[in-house]
């Protein structure tokens, strides 16, 4: 954890500017980089949190995420991020078996929701509140939830469970296909 600036408050707490947390692989390598302008720290819980945006991107730029308002709970058997407004998610897909590495990078998966969790020792996101998930120009998947776990040193997706008011939209070559119920898996 590193900042600009930080001072201390008469509470214990510790006001941050420009906060910057970098988040290690198991062989110490930086993984992915959390920052934020202004937000608060708590010595004896360890808790980070703010109004105020928050951009996390891993360093291969395969993942990214924003918002507005978060909490941030480390601790040595589980951490968790909690987004509370505006959030938005980019994921790049990885490339298809036999294409052409020269061509260009497959379009970003994006993501966008009310509220979102990350659960680390899980690696379950739950996305909640107007879930839209567009995968261009294939898939438009809209719901009220949205619970995907995925694999964090690849970013691979291993499953995805959309619940409330679901809508899919998906189009292959020139077929478009409409799907709507409460549940999808």
């Amino acid at each position: 954890l590193t900042s600009e600036a930080a001072q201390s408050r008469p509470n214990g707490q510790t006001t941050i500017d420009k906060l910057r947390i970098y988040m290690l692989q198991k062989d110490g390598q930086t993984n992915a980089v959390v920052e934020s302008p202004r937000c608060f720290f708590d010595y004896l819980t360890r808790r980070v949190w703010s109004d105020q945006s928050l951009t996390v991107a891993t360093l291969n730029r395969r993942f990214f995420i924003e918002g507005v308002g978060f909490q941030w709970l480390p601790s040595k058997t589980n951490t968790s991020l909690t987004i509370s407004n505006k959030v938005h998610t980019l994921i790049q897909r990885e490339e298809r078996r036999g294409t052409n590495s020269t061509q260009a990078a497959p379009p970003m998966m994006d993501i966008r929701a009310r509220r979102f969790q990350f659960d680390f020792a899980s690696s379950e996101a739950i996305y909640e509140g107007d879930v839209l998930v567009t995968d261009a120009p294939r898939l438009s998947l809209a719901c009220d939830r949205l619970l995907a776990r995925q694999q964090l040193a690849s970013n691979v997706l291993e499953s995805a469970c959309a619940t409330g008011n679901v809508l899919i939209d998906y189009r292959v070559g020139t077929n478009e296909v409409r799907l709507t119920g409460s549940q999808a898996i």
